[in-house]
């Protein structure tokens, strides 16, 4: 995450936002095709310590940036 975050600010993005869903493909399981079309995210209130992870990490790396 850091890394996509510091090559945005490097390509000149004034913030970025750091928001994630673990990914997962969920599939029709006649079909195998993905449900709705797409790889769908999952995510609810567990996710929180793996994004507060991404959020600490960043930081770590990039600092707290200007005030």
């Amino acid at each position: 995450m850091s890394d996509l975050v510091a090559a945005a600010l490097g390509a000149g993005a004034q913030s970025a936002v750091i928001a994630g869903r673990a990914l997962g493909l969920v599939p029709d399981l006649d079909t195998m095709e993905p449900v709705l079309g797409t790889s769908c995210g999952i995510g609810g209130y567990w996710n929180l310590p793996l994004t507060c992870h991404w959020l600490a990490m960043t930081r770590a790396r990039l600092g707290r940036g200007p005030r």
